[in-house]
């Protein structure tokens, strides 16, 4: 499963005029566990969409599951609060319900 989650246009200025080139963020996965997120600028909406799938798909990483409350059924969450910091993004997951999910 991949899934584009924004498309933002990005400008440089030049001697010329500003020059617009769009930058695509995709999220991949397979619903069990693997994660992978890429990122590209392109001249074409279409050509950074490409190039983001390829990066997502080259940077999968695995997400160790747990249970929340009673060990009953297959993982279906994180094991514990998570925190994950990569320069100014703060991103956090938490444990939750499997009717959550």
């Amino acid at each position: 499963m991949d899934e584009v989650l924004k498309i933002v246009p990005v400008q440089k200025q030049t001697w010329a005029g500003q020059r617009t080139r769009f930058k695509a963020f995709v999220a991949i996965g397979d619903y069990n566990g693997h994660i992978g997120l890429g990122v590209k600028c392109s001249k074409e909406v279409a050509t950074a969409i490409r190039g983001a799938i390829i990066l997502a798909k080259l940077s999968i990483v695995p997400v160790r599951r747990g249970y929340w409350g009673n060990k009953i059924g297959k993982p279906h969450t994180v094991p514990c609060k998570v925190t994950g910091r990569c320069g100014s993004v703060l991103v956090r997951l938490i444990p939750a319900l499997e009717a959550l999910a």
